[in-house]
């Protein structure tokens, strides 16, 4: 007689578990069905909400012992305590994601006045490399080639002197970015 009361127990705990894992895992698959996909057909519906009240109903009728719920219980606070933890580890890489997106927001801000401010001058020693290699080109000549190589060193004194501004312009801007945060 126990053992058959043990059994029935047994295959209820079971019957239970089977009825609880069949409606949630189909409530969640129909939940995110409804909410992914732009149209639900209707024998998804049929199917889907028939096998939730049957299996609902199951898991409502088959309610197991104290002692099986209070290991529901405890699996429950466990779900809920790494809920907090996985919350808690997400808000955590939000505040990171969002001190990145300033830090690319500032660098692309910095870079945007880099590239408006230095515009004519990097125009300039563009055009002062191509003058170069136009000369350059000269100095197979002998009698070119002493007044190309004079030429040749004034142009590249003068990209200098370009190059510390562009550098002078660059820091500058850098400034004024980290200026207004």
């Amino acid at each position: 007689m126990l053992s058959t009361v043990m059994d029935e127990s047994d295959e209820k705990k079971i019957m239970h578990a089977k009825a609880a894992f069949v409606f949630w895992t189909t409530l969640i698959l129909y939940l995110l069905t409804l909410c992914t996909v732009s149209y639900v057909g209707v024998y998804l519906t049929y199917i889907a909400i028939p096998i939730i009240a049957l299996s609902g109903l199951i898991m409502k009728c088959s309610k197991p012992k104290p002692e099986y719920q209070e290991f529901m219980n405890s699996t429950k606070t466990v779900l809920k305590e790494t809920g907090k933890a996985s919350s808690n580890a997400l808000e955590q890489l939000n505040v990171g994601l969002k001190a990145m997106n300033n830090s690319l927001d500032k660098f692309n801000r910095t870079l945007e006045l880099k590239q408006s401010r230095t515009k004519h001058l990097k125009a300039r020693k563009h055009e002062l490399r191509l003058n170069i290699i136009r000369l350059e080109s000269g100095l197979n000549d002998v009698n070119i080639a002493a007044q190309n190589r004079t030429e040749i060193t004034r142009i590249s004194n003068e990209i200098d002197e370009l190059d510390k501004k562009i550098d002078l312009i660059e820091k500058a801007c850098e400034v004024e970015v980290s200026s207004q945060d």
